[in-house]
């Protein structure tokens, strides 16, 4: 549950923040304030992938976790193994399925909410 929290949580806060910052400057730099869902959809890839390379160590390290607790009783020892196993790059191990699979359900879920904020607001206004 603790290595789930560990990886979750800091994925949707910097998936966030990347989707907000590069949203937010390609408004300004192409001076809309409204932009096409071709364009969310690809803030909304970015923001995964970027969310993914930060929080893939984490996913690594759950998944040993749970896939062998009698071996990989803490975070520490579980590092230290993955470590002492494949190297570092054995910290990014299945990163490629990963950010494939978190970045297009981002973007298609963050397009829809972006297309529907659109049109509430276009029928309440």
């Amino acid at each position: 549950m603790l290595a789930t929290l560990v990886r979750d949580a800091p994925f949707s806060a910097i998936y966030l923040m990347f989707y907000s910052q590069s949203k937010q400057a390609l408004e300004k730099s192409l001076g809309q304030s409204f932009l096409p869902p071709s364009t969310v959809l690809l803030c909304s890839i970015f923001s995964g992938a970027m969310a993914s390379l930060v929080t893939q160590p984490a996913d690594v390290i759950k998944t040993h976790m749970q896939l062998k607790p009698e071996v990989h009783t803490n975070i520490r020892s579980t590092i230290a193994g993955i470590v002492r196993s494949y190297g570092a790059k054995g910290l990014f191990t299945g990163f490629a399925p990963r950010v494939t699979r978190r970045s297009l359900m981002a973007a298609f879920t963050w397009t829809f909410y972006e297309q529907l904020v659109t049109l509430i607001m276009q029928y309440t206004t």
